[in-house]
C-alpha cells in the first residue's frame, strides 16, 4: 500500500475526530459549569495538542524537515494504525 494512502487516511481521522472534539465542546460550554472562570492559561493548554496531533504531522508530510527521524514499518503496521483510528472514532460517534 502506498504511503500516500496512508498519510490520507491519518489526516481523515484526525478531521473527523477534531469534529467531534467540536461538537462536545459547544456542548460543554453551552452546559456552563459552577465555576465560569476563564484562565489564559486554559486556552494554552487546550491547544497544545494540537501540536502533537496535526501541525508535526502537517510538517512530515508537506516539508523535508524531519525526514531524518524517519524510519520503515512493515505495511501492516500502517493498516493496523489506520483501522485503530477509524475504530476510535467509530466508538465515539456511537457514543
Amino acid at each position: 500500500m502506498s504511503d500516500s494512502v496512508l498519510r490520507i487516511l491519518y489526516f481523515v481521522g484526525v478531521i473527523a475526530q477534531s469534529a467531534i472534539r467540536v461538537v462536545y465542546t459547544k456542548q460543554h460550554k453551552q452546559k456552563g459549569t459552577k465555576f465560569d472562570r476563564q484562565v489564559e492559561l486554559d486556552g494554552i493548554l487546550g491547544a497544545l495538542p494540537s501540536l502533537g496531533m496535526l501541525i508535526v504531522p502537517l510538517l512530515y508530510v508537506l516539508t523535508s524537515w524531519l525526514r531524518s527521524a524517519d524510519y520503515r514499518l512493515p505495511t501492516r503496521a500502517g493498516w493496523r494504525g489506520g483501522l485503530r483510528c477509524l475504530d476510535v472514532v467509530a466508538m465515539e460517534v456511537a457514543r
